[in-house]
């Protein structure tokens, strides 16, 4: 069995062999925990495609800007006031004022404002992670809209899975979910996934969605070229969005003509994680879950 990662946002300038080998120490965390264990062998043949350097970095003053509408009619424009959209009718508002953080408790019922809160966990938490969700929808959002930088990415991450010994397992998170999950989903080559196991997934955000089904021309599904698939989350992780992918988001094309015991053969989503990272999205905290672990070892029973 080998491991293939890919790797989310803003990895530039990092190597990718200790990149690698954090995620490593991770996952070999969480599989104690599980009361489970990495052999030298799957150490050894696990590989991470750096595809960062492929992504061309935002200027700072657009990473900073907040989320909200603008005059931009590129499609990079149309799809980032999709995703603002859907945003602010999940959260309420896509920005968030520190006089209102310090007034709002953190109770749902108490406004956007209470919601965004309560999502988080606490306000030093919601600040980051708006800054999380705003930083990682910019970077999806080039992935998806430039056919060079997305061609180039889905190489790379597809060479290293045909490359990699079976049984595979591919772990994605956050922007490099929606890498996996196109990537295999549009590949043209003859090989399996045993298990895909996506982390902190903005796969359930509508516009994305939408943005997908015209890329990919059909019905979304699990990837034909993938045997099983296991979705995890922390509902605190505002990236993703929607925790649970399902027939409500991504496969509200493929399921929608089929009972909805279906849903169940495609994918089992687990949104129960406690990521404790600062904004519940980091993926050291994703990996030593040892559910999370068990999941990408063995499976879940």
């Amino acid at each position: 069995m080998s491991i293939v990662f890919v790797h989310g946002r803003d990895q530039q300038g990092f190597d990718p062999d200790p990149l690698r080998q954090t995620w490593l120490e991770a996952l070999a965390r969480g599989a104690e925990r599980a009361g489970l264990g990495l052999t030298e062998n799957l150490i050894s043949e696990s590989s991470l495609p750096y595809y960062a350097r492929i992504l061309v970095p935002l200027e700072p003053q657009k990473r900073s800007s907040p989320l909200e509408s603008t005059r931009d009619k590129s499609p990079a424009g149309n799809l980032e006031k999709s995703i603002d959209a859907e945003l602010a009718l999940e959260l309420g508002s896509p920005v968030l004022r520190d006089s209102d953080m310090k007034q709002n408790p953190l109770d749902e019922s108490r406004g956007p404002v209470g919601r965004i809160l309560a999502r988080a966990g606490d306000r030093a938490s919601a600040r980051l992670s708006l800054n999380a969700i705003r930083l990682v929808m910019k970077d999806v959002v080039q992935y998806l809209v430039d056919a060079k930088v997305r061609s180039d990415v889905d190489r790379l991450v597809i060479d290293a899975i045909e490359k990699a010994r079976p049984p595979r397992i591919v772990v994605a998170h956050s922007l490099g979910s929606v890498v996996a999950y196109h990537s295999l989903a549009g590949a043209l080559v003859n090989l399996e996934v045993e298990r895909l196991v996506t982390l902190g997934s903005p796969l359930g955000v509508l516009a994305i969605v939408t943005e997908l089904e015209k890329l990919l021309k059909l019905p979304l599904c699990r990837p034909p070229l993938v045997k099983a698939w296991i979705n995890a989350a922390d509902r605190r992780d505002i990236v993703a969005l929607n925790p649970n992918i399902d027939r409500t988001n991504l496969f509200r094309s493929c399921l929608s003509q089929l009972p909805r015991s279906y849903q169940d053969v495609l994918i089992t989503n687990f949104a129960d994680v406690r990521n404790d990272t600062d904004n519940h999205h980091g993926i050291i905290h994703y990996l030593d879950d040892p559910i999370v672990a068990a999941s990408i070892l063995h499976g879940l029973s």
